[in-house]
């Protein structure tokens, strides 16, 4: 059996798959999300610490024996920012990715060491880990001098299980201190800026075993002494694994807490301008390309607090048998955690427009997800302005991907079939697994196709969103000064 953990922003998940890539048994843990100043967003990675232990106590009230378990591996929340002192501690809490505190910080970057960066792949922005440590350094410079370490999520999780410091190159990616194109630390960048290169971990493939457990955890959990830990992926790039992402041009979108369309690229191609993230893939000399939405899920969580809803009553609200009756719903621009991709404001705030004594909680639950979905229509314009070819298909995953209206809006806007794998809850977990099943095997293992149901495209809905997506980029524009592409 092989354990796959994913480590997201609002919780961690634990899977248990056999080799055959069926998870036999699962189980997660919320996670607490520290929010202050508007857009600043922290953990304690000890509390990632707590919720694995704590996965593992529910296992062992199962009578799962952790003993059949071959080897961990892992997926996680990117881009975080965790520095520790010379006792492998942290010194303060980690800089989350959707952190938006450091834009000085990403503007010096841009003004003054573009050129130097071109190879990360990336435009600075706030949510990267090298913006966050420059402000780190100038306002907590007393936490700055005592950096002996700089990790990423899932890599603090590694260093508690196996002891050591590793990272892999889709997780590196989001540093801005990789070079994509030689696949190794920026080293004249770290000059530059005064970095020291031993804090950062040794980079090893995703599938790479790094290791043994601890001994006082085999002792603790009844682990077997041979179990291997795999080095992992950060959770896009592990999604975009466990998605089936393989060739050239497919694509993967994910509504969790932010939302992410993914397009694996057998070379590097990056969209820098308009704020694309590329990154290594979890496979071996193949990339990702990403936008990233920063507020999707919690945009609804936002709307089930203010109408006091559930999330089931949300997604019912949503459900329309005849499309003529949106044209007179109000547009949202979902800003509400600002704008990455294609557009770099992190202090933008949303808007509702269109309001009238008939809008009630039904109309907004309409143009919550409507409005996210215009953001991912803007980014499908950009990419085919880049000469990139969109897929006919493409697979929807996260918790937004319950819904079923959702992906008929995400289909007839995109104008792609959407299919929704069965498992797509534990995509970034499968992902995971298939990287310990991989060295496990030694490249023998194939990987199955899940099985999902396809969504086609409606031509009426198809019309009647691209009319409204025209007002939705009136009003950006208008409101925000937000030249459309």
């Amino acid at each position: 059996m092989i354990l796959g953990i994913d480590l997201g922003t609002s919780g961690l998940k634990c899977v248990i798959a056999n080799y055959n890539e069926e998870i036999i048994h699962s189980t997660s843990v919320k996670l607490e999300i520290n929010q202050f100043n508007g857009n600043c967003f922290e953990q304690n990675p000890d509390d990632w610490i707590l919720a694995l232990e704590t996965c593992f106590k529910k296992f062992k009230k199962e009578e799962i024996n952790f003993f059949e378990i071959d080897a961990i591996s892992f997926s996680a929340q990117m881009l975080g920012c965790i520095i520790l002192n010379e006792y492998d501690k942290p010194i303060r809490p980690a800089i989350l990715w959707n952190d938006g505190r450091s834009i000085v910080e990403s503007e010096y970057l841009e003004k003054n060491h573009s050129n130097i960066l071109k190879s990360s792949g990336c435009r600075p922005n706030p949510g990267l880990l090298l913006p966050k440590l420059l402000w780190i350094k100038k306002n907590e410079p007393n936490n700055y001098k005592k950096i002996r370490k700089i990790l990423l999520p899932k890599d603090y999780l590694k260093l508690f299980l196996a002891g050591n410091c590793t990272t892999d190159p889709s997780d590196a990616s989001g540093t801005m201190l990789f070079d994509l194109v030689r696949q190794e630390w920026n080293q004249k960048l770290n000059n530059v800026l005064e970095i020291d290169s031993n804090w950062l971990p040794k980079i090893y493939p995703s599938d790479h075993e790094i290791g043994g457990l601890r001994e006082t955890l085999i002792k603790k959990w009844n682990f077997n002494k041979k179990i291997k830990i795999i080095n992992g992926a950060g959770d896009n790039a592990a999604a975009a694994l466990g998605g089936g992402l393989y060739e050239d041009g497919q694509m993967l979108l994910t509504l969790g807490t932010s939302g992410v369309m993914i397009m694996a690229l057998d070379e590097f191609k990056p969209v820098i301008k308009n704020n694309f993230l590329t990154h290594c893939h979890a496979i071996e000399n193949k990339f990702i390309l990403e936008s990233v939405v920063l507020g999707v899920t919690n945009l609804i969580d936002w709307y089930c607090a203010i109408f006091n809803s559930s999330i089931d009553e949300f997604a019912e609200l949503t459900y329309h048998d005849d499309y003529s009756t949106i044209k007179k719903y109000p547009l949202l621009l979902p800003y509400l955690s600002g704008i990455r991709t294609p557009h770099e404001y992190p202090n933008i705030e949303g808007s509702i427009f269109g309001l009238n004594l008939y809008t009630d909680k039904k109309n907004i639950a309409w143009a919550i997800i409507e409005g996210i979905s215009f953001i991912f229509k803007e980014c499908q314009n950009i990419l085919l302005q880049n000469n990139f070819n969109f897929p006919k298909k493409i697979t929807l995953v996260g918790g937004g991907a319950k819904n079923i209206q959702w992906a008929k809006i995400l289909s007839s806007l995109l104008n792609v079939q959407i299919v929704v794998p069965e498992n797509q809850d534990f995509v970034a977990s499968v992902g995971a697994v298939r990287l310990a099943m991989k060295h496990l095997t030694k490249n023998k293992h194939k990987f199955k196709s899940p099985n999902a149901k396809p969504v086609e495209v409606d031509s009426l809905l198809r019309e009647a969103l691209l009319e409204r997506f025209d007002q939705y980029l009136i009003h950006q524009k208008l409101l925000f000064n937000i030249n459309n592409l």
